[in-house]
């Protein structure tokens, strides 16, 4: 009987080598799909995010025009947030237009009666764009006067 229990005792832990290693490759599979989901995602997000540049705009002593340029796919639920510039009121944003790639969006604000008298170079701003694209992922892009940043994804 002894020799039985060995034979027993080697085949179980034959088994239970056999059960590691498939756990091992399951998990080793598992780890593979998720990186590959990993990377589909990031590649979605690559598709489809909108991207802003700056395209012109105008000053004079009582308003200014910021005029942004979509570069990448299509953005919207499109808001403004002013950071700072005391000497600026901007006007709120039509969130339920949709901007599409290749078209403009019109930033204004009006020139404070204090700000009137300032100069140019001291009238300066920092506001924030905050959108959404296709799939509703948001993103928000500084911009300061008149200087535009990359889009940064917001995670939540």
């Amino acid at each position: 009987y002894q020799y039985q229990s060995e034979l027993m005792q080697e085949s179980n832990s034959l088994i239970g080598k056999q059960i590691d290693l498939q756990n091992d490759i399951f998990l080793h599979n598992k780890g593979v799909e998720d990186k590959k989901l990993e990377i589909q995602k990031i590649k979605r997000l690559s598709e489809i995010k909108p991207h802003f540049i700056n395209n012109g705009g105008s000053s004079n002593s009582s308003n200014i025009s910021i005029t942004l340029k979509n570069k990448g796919k299509t953005a919207k639920n499109i808001s403004l947030k002013k950071i700072h510039g005391e000497f600026i009121n901007f006007q709120k944003l039509n969130s339920e237009i949709e901007i599409d790639n290749g078209k403009n969006i019109e930033i204004k604000g009006d020139i404070t009666p204090s700000g009137r008298n300032q100069d140019n170079g001291n009238r300066v701003y920092e506001i924030e764009l905050t959108y959404e694209n296709v799939d509703g992922n948001k993103y928000k892009q500084k911009i300061e006067n008149r200087k535009i940043g990359n889009p940064e994804l917001i995670k939540e």
